[in-house]
């Protein structure tokens, strides 16, 4: 079933009701305001002035409403299933090791998530970010959503034993994302329609062959997408998530080191930081990155 879904002005949203007004049903989700269906499509108008399209005329109503389609999802998902989406953080950092999110929405809960503010955590600063993840907790403190969520997370001491085992970065991402997977598939309903994305970092046939080199339970992915954080909530979520972890990973080691450890891999303190901790240096970077050589 394709799918297209696009925040609306206050403008659209005024003229797609006039629009569809005779092809009105009655709404089936609390978060909807209202609901339409024509030739077998569902169009749903959010209280929040999302508008979300639904089934085999997508195009044709796109056309009808004079709504541009670029963003039209191609991807062929049953109209109920939900989603587990799958992104990391850290492997662009010296310091640090890496954590690795997956994130299950139920389909019920995907507008009160939206409302947070969920979006790619790179388009999003530090203060949003943990907003957001405090919010989430609080919203899952008095079960007020369903999301499950549990990341893999990996400090640099257990990095760099993984790496000089598997010997490739992408392994890595590819062990701990489907470690994450599996943990949270344990915690939700296996008769439930769930479809599993993952944010592409390398082709769907390396991704296997990596996880069948590292011997453990593998997980069929539905989808593997660039950009995924961009064009899936669960993932976008996942994101945040993972920063907020890591984050906090890089403020432990900051207290260890007695030092402010920085993000990335460009600081010009990093050398000099690195050149400080010596021997200890295993415990607070990932070993495999060109500065390390660059030390001596």
């Amino acid at each position: 079933m394709v799918s297209f879904s696009k925040q609306l002005s206050d403008k659209q949203f005024e003229y797609i009701l006039k629009r569809m007004s005779k092809y009105q049903i009655i709404p089936t989700n609390i978060y909807v305001a209202y609901e339409y269906e024509y030739d077998k499509t569902k169009v749903y108008l959010y209280k929040s002035k999302k508008l979300l399209i639904q089934g085999k005329a997508v195009d044709k109503i796109l056309i009808f409403l004079n709504i541009n389609a670029i963003e039209k999802s191609k991807t062929k998902f049953p109209i109920n299933c939900s989603f587990i989406g799958c992104d990391e953080v850290g492997t662009g950092d010296y310091f640090g090791g890496i954590v690795c999110t997956a994130c299950y929405i139920p389909t019920e809960d995907e507008q009160v998530i939206h409302n947070l503010g969920v979006n790619d955590s790179k388009k999003l600063t530090s203060i949003k970010i943990h907003k957001i993840y405090d919010e989430l907790t609080n919203l899952l403190k008095f079960k007020k959503v369903n999301v499950k969520f549990d990341s893999a997370i990996l400090n640099p001491e257990q990095y760099n034993n993984l790496f000089n085992k598997l010997k490739n970065a992408n392994a890595i991402k590819a062990y701990c994302h489907n470690a994450a997977i599996n943990r949270v598939l344990e915690k939700v309903d296996e008769k439930k329609n769930i479809k599993i994305i993952l944010d592409q970092f390398v082709n769907e046939k390396k991704y296997y062959e990596y996880l069948k080199k590292a011997k453990v339970k593998i997980k069929k992915i539905d989808v593997l997408t660039p950009k995924a954080e961009v064009k899936y909530l669960a993932v976008a979520l996942a994101s945040i998530i993972s920063r907020v972890l890591f984050e906090r990973q890089i403020q432990e080691l900051s207290i260890k080191a007695k030092t402010k450890i920085p993000f990335g891999s460009v600081d010009h303190s990093i050398k000099k930081i690195a050149c400080k901790l010596g021997n200890d240096l295993p415990k607070f970077a990932k070993l495999h990155f060109k500065i390390t050589n660059e030390l001596n």
